[in-house]
């Protein structure tokens, strides 16, 4: 029987052929370690096919259905058990325009992209396909900022079918954190982030940012973004939520 207990953090992207952030990690006491997966025998992670594929159901289904394979093989390697998996994208589409997690994380200073709903969608993908008929360039699609979010959706969808998962957003943590003020594409942003998010799972930062280097793939904010997410699913359900758990509900870390 597996009780050797895995945290799964997933920092959505699906730009063409990138290697899906995945932070696989198991706590040791107050600190949580990421998984060197590297060596082990375990397919090879899962890569996005970019906005374009986002808006074909089937090649979104698939991705999906890999990354749970992935997960499936993850538990057998390791001989453990995926207690949580923590999500960085909107669970399910909106019902009324503006989801409440949404809105409270508005009313709380902490900005996000709203969730369409499927109406909604519908107009946007109808905008894309024609942007795209009139030649206009993949790398200028309308909508980009959205169109990702087919992705979480599917991942939710596939992922609830095995394990408990939980919709989550790195700024909504760093802002608990109080690391929210710089954003993380600039140097000190990023710096603040790590700091935090190292002090509260049970490292430096140095050490965080060499073990997440070797343990999960993508750029520097990906993994961090990846592994916090991680963080926030070791916690459960020790957790606060902006929204009404559990089916609009963006989990965030309780702070004193």
């Amino acid at each position: 029987m597996k009780t050797n207990k895995l945290f799964i953090g997933i920092d959505v992207a699906f730009a063409k052929n990138k290697k899906l952030p995945i932070c696989v990690a198991r706590k040791k006491g107050e600190q949580l370690l990421p998984v060197l997966l590297e060596g082990t025998g375990l397919p090879p992670t899962p890569r996005g096919s970019g906005n374009v594929a986002s808006l074909q159901p089937g090649t979104v289904s698939k991705f999906a259905r890999d990354v749970a394979a992935y997960l499936g093989a993850v538990e057998t390697t390791l001989e453990a058990k995926i207690e949580v998996i923590a999500i960085d994208a909107p669970a399910d589409y909106s019902l009324d325009g503006r989801r409440k997690g949404e809105r409270d994380l508005n009313a709380n200073g902490i900005s996000c992209f709203a969730t369409p709903t499927t109406t909604r969608f519908k107009e946007i993908k109808k905008k894309v396909r024609s942007h795209l008929r009139e030649g206009g360039a993949e790398n200028r699609l309308p909508h980009a900022n959205q169109l990702w979010m087919l992705v979480g959706f599917a991942l939710f969808r596939e992922l609830e079918q095995r394990y408990r998962c939980l919709e989550v957003f790195p700024q909504a943590i760093v802002h608990r954190l109080g690391a929210s003020a710089v954003h993380k594409f600039q140097k000190k942003g990023f710096e603040m982030q790590l700091e935090a998010v190292a002090r509260a799972s049970g490292w430096t930062p140095v050490a965080l940012a060499d073990k997440l280097q070797k343990c999960v793939s993508g750029a520097g904010h990906d993994k961090l973004d990846a592994y916090m997410c991680a963080w926030v699913a070791s916690l459960y359900p020790d957790l606060d939520v902006y929204g009404e758990a559990p089916d609009d509900a963006i989990w965030v870390p309780k702070v004193n």
